[in-house]
């Protein structure tokens, strides 16, 4: 998932913790293992979550 928060101040919330339970960031090229497989397959294949003029 991919956000950008209207108000650089703002600090994300959980705001259903029953469905979630949390989040981190993570570096583009140092994610933690184990990591989904299609998501794997994705970056793998040259997938860009970032691209310019986003």
């Amino acid at each position: 998932m991919r956000a950008q928060l209207s108000d650089p101040n703002q600090t994300p919330q959980n705001i259903e913790p029953d469905k979630c339970e949390g989040w981190e960031w993570y570096d583009l090229n140092n994610l933690p293992e184990p990591m989904f497989g299609p998501l794997r397959e994705m970056l793998q294949g040259g997938f860009n979550p970032f691209p310019v003029g986003f």
